[in-house]
């Protein structure tokens, strides 16, 4: 008994593959990372690698990346300005 199955397009198929292969770096990307940091040691780069990875594998998702926030949040340096001030200290 044979089967005959409708593949996907030729581009579909590139795409899912790829896909796939992005996924994998994202993941050994990770798992690198927790590795180093297992150690005591952090690599920045390999952080920015894997965040970016992640947006890209979102985007293809569909969905949109994070906005970016502030190191600080806004209300907390106005609290400590405000405080700063009250305390009749300066920067």
């Amino acid at each position: 008994m044979t089967i005959h199955l409708h593949p996907a397009t030729v581009e579909q198929l590139f795409v899912e593959r790829a896909v796939r292969h992005v996924t994998r770096a994202r993941n050994h990307l990770l798992a690198g990372s927790i590795a180093i940091d297992e150690v005591g040691f952090d690599c920045e780069a390999l952080n920015d690698c894997y965040a970016d990875l992640a947006g890209i594998l979102a985007a293809w998702a569909g969905r949109s990346r994070p906005p970016e926030v502030d190191a600080v949040a806004n209300h907390i340096t106005a609290a400590a300005v405000e405080w700063r001030r009250q305390q009749r200290r300066s920067y």
